[in-house]
């Protein structure tokens, strides 16, 4: 009798063991928010070898984890995930082997060793409803005074979202700036399909002075209806003594524009540091994206100088950014960088013409930092520049050889359209030789102190770490910044990346699933060229 017993026991604790897979399944109760979607994995194996399909169920406490059983016995080697479990207003961060995201993380890679149970990781989900797309900019857009429709057309042509210009009420006068050209640019950029950030120097100083609201409605009321219209342009690189104004001025603005913003841009680190807050630019930056009521920060730096007949990169450049982004990552706003698209013959140290492997290095290293809006300093040559032989992308309406270059490199950043836009910048790091040790002091951690796979290279490469906002996905932007003196030079990088079921390169305009080597996967990048690689775990 005594034997009989243990074999109903045995016989009994089989069978909830198979009623608890069975409930778990496809047929059983489903998790809150995930009907219509199924809970198996897919039925064709990754691998030759056994698999074992894995299930998730609700747990005692309503959710707060989702759990995957594993039976006793199996022969499997290798592990299918079920598609991931849906919860509302949360983001599903992948299955762990403890709760809340600790232990081990699950992927194809990990053991079976019998009975277990693996718990997902949820974050409250983030809104990116306006936030992270990719835009184009151009500055000085158009020279106001002499702009024809063909200098609008190559705007659209290059791939430019938006630009700055100055408005004007007034048709008194000589007639260079008036009201009348004014119109008809803003009928020229609906036409084009461009926005702008309107420059309206009479409503910056009724703002700043709180002027009735009515006065400042009726100079907004000429252009904020147009289809052009993206906001108002405040300022451009104020220093920190001026705050107080700039954010009464930019708070009234909302108050009479909900959904709109105002645009300033900040000064890059090696400005004086009179400039900035307490002298300090990191508390500039940090007062800005604390104080100012606007999703984003901004600023420009050039880091490419001319020494002697050599390119050299500016000693401050990687430290600049990286407060920026920094900044701009622990508030939840929006990291915004100019890239540099003019031939500067006036001025020794910019007496270059940027090539594509120069743009390329300056886009990869914004886009690495997750810099999103992108402009292009400048597209028309300045007014300044006119009489000497400086030029843009455009100079006296005629497009020069930076316009290739910039409807190359705006093709190439927004081939990440629809995938970037889906990570949040967490960090950043380098490979490589000591060029970037060297300019970037110690706000830059080595890769093999911050990636978790092994990666190495021939080159200096520097590293962008992203997450994917709502999903378990992560990412990371390679941008080659090995001489860019060599430009006919090009660097190898190969990393193996453990438990992924696939990695996808984006780079230049091409979409690559890579397929490892032994476990390595390799990608080549030319001079300057950046890689953003999606990684499926």
């Amino acid at each position: 009798m005594k034997y009989v017993r243990i074999i109903l026991c045995l016989l009994l604790a089989c069978c909830m063991v198979f009623g608890c897979l069975t409930a778990c399944g496809p047929d059983g109760p489903e998790t809150p928010g995930t009907e219509g979607q199924g809970t198996e994995a897919p039925t064709e194996a990754p691998t030759e070898a056994p698999v074992i399909r894995l299930t998730y169920s609700p747990d005692a406490e309503g959710m707060t984890d989702s759990v995957i059983v594993l039976p006793v016995d199996t022969d499997a080697t290798a592990v299918l995930l079920p598609k991931d479990p849906v919860r509302e207003g949360f983001a599903f961060k992948g299955w762990y082997t403890e709760k809340n995201g600790d232990g081990e993380r699950v992927t194809a890679d990990t053991p079976l060793n019998g009975s277990q149970t693996y718990y997902a990781k949820w974050t409250e989900a983030v809104d990116m409803t306006n936030r992270n797309h990719i835009r184009i900019g151009g500055f000085n857009g158009i020279t106001e005074d002499v702009a024809t429709e063909s200098d609008f057309e190559a705007l659209a042509a290059c791939g430019v979202d938006e630009i700055y210009m100055t408005w004007f009420h007034s048709n008194d006068g000589d007639g260079r700036y008036s009201l009348e050209k004014s119109m008809q640019y803003m009928a020229w950029m609906e036409k084009y399909g461009i926005q702008c950030w309107y420059n309206d120097w009479e409503l910056n100083e009724l703002l700043k002075n709180h002027a009735p609201a009515e006065e400042c409605m009726k100079l907004l009321s000429v252009y904020k209806d147009s289809p052009s219209y993206c906001g108002n342009y405040l300022q451009d690189e104020p220093a920190g003594d001026s705050f107080d104004t700039l954010i009464a001025a930019v708070t009234y603005f909302k108050e009479l524009m909900p959904g709109y913003e105002m645009y300033i841009n900040l000064l890059p680190n090696f400005a004086p540091t009179s400039a900035f807050v307490e002298g300090s630019f990191e508390k500039y930056i940090r007062a800005f994206v604390d104080r100012f009521p606007l999703s984003y920060v901004s600023q420009d730096f050039y880091p490419i100088d001319i020494n002697g007949k050599k390119r050299a990169i500016s000693n401050t450049y990687y430290a600049s950014l990286y407060t920026e982004a920094a900044a701009a990552r622990d508030t939840g706003k929006e990291a915004w960088m100019y890239l540099y698209t003019m031939r500067d013959t006036v001025n020794a140290v910019k007496d270059y013409e940027p090539t594509l492997a120069d743009v390329r290095f300056e886009a990869g290293n914004a886009l690495a930092f997750g810099c999103n809006h992108l402009s292009y300093y400048c597209f028309d040559c300045p007014p300044s520049y006119a009489k000497s032989t400086s030029f843009g992308m455009l100079k006296n309406h005629e497009r020069t050889s930076l316009f290739d270059v910039g409807v190359q490199i705006t093709k190439e950043i927004k081939a990440l359209s629809d995938v970037y836009p889906r990570y949040l910048w967490k960090e950043i790091c380098y490979t490589g030789g000591t060029k970037i040790t060297k300019f970037a002091g110690k706000v830059m951690p080595a890769a093999a102190d911050v990636l978790p796979f092994v990666l190495t290279t021939d080159g200096d490469l520097l590293i962008g770490i992203f997450e994917e906002a709502n999903g378990d996905g992560c990412a990371y932007m390679l941008a080659n910044n090995t001489d860019i003196n060599k430009q006919a030079a090009s660097v190898d990088v190969s990393f193996t990346i453990p438990g992924a079921v696939e990695v996808i390169a984006h780079i230049g305009t091409d979409v690559v699933t890579l397929r490892p080597v032994d476990g390595t996967y390799t990608v080549t990048l030319s001079c300057g060229q950046f890689c953003f690689l999606e990684v499926v775990m």
